[in-house]
């Protein structure tokens, strides 16, 4: 008794969905329901994307990284300033030994 009920209720399920494909508008429905699916999904995605970045940038203030790449920025820009001042200026001369000077023995 059981197994045709089972029976039943299968054969049941597979007409009704014969049915239903077989109706010129489900198809059309069911594309459409589909599609609608997909752009939601690309929607999300892209939230989800930008969220992500949003968060990545928070860590990196947090974590004390952005302090220290400006730090060392900073850094780098005075370093670049001071080289180009002293490069308007003439540059940096430097004292000229001779080679004897070098190696004289030393006077106590």
């Amino acid at each position: 008794m059981t197994r045709s009920l089972v029976a039943a209720a299968a054969c049941g399920a597979s007409l009704l969905f014969a049915a239903a494909c077989a109706t010129p508008g489900g198809i059309t429905r069911t594309d459409s329901r589909i599609d609608s699916l997909r752009t939601a999904n690309v929607a999300l995605e892209m939230e989800r994307s930008r969220l992500a970045d949003s968060l990545a940038a928070i860590d990196y203030v947090v974590s004390g990284d952005a302090d220290r790449d400006i730090w060392r920025l900073k850094n780098e820009n005075a370093k670049l300033t001071y080289d180009l001042q002293s490069c308007r200026e003439g540059g940096e001369v430097m004292a000229r030994l001779l080679v004897d000077e070098l190696f004289e023995p030393a006077s106590a």
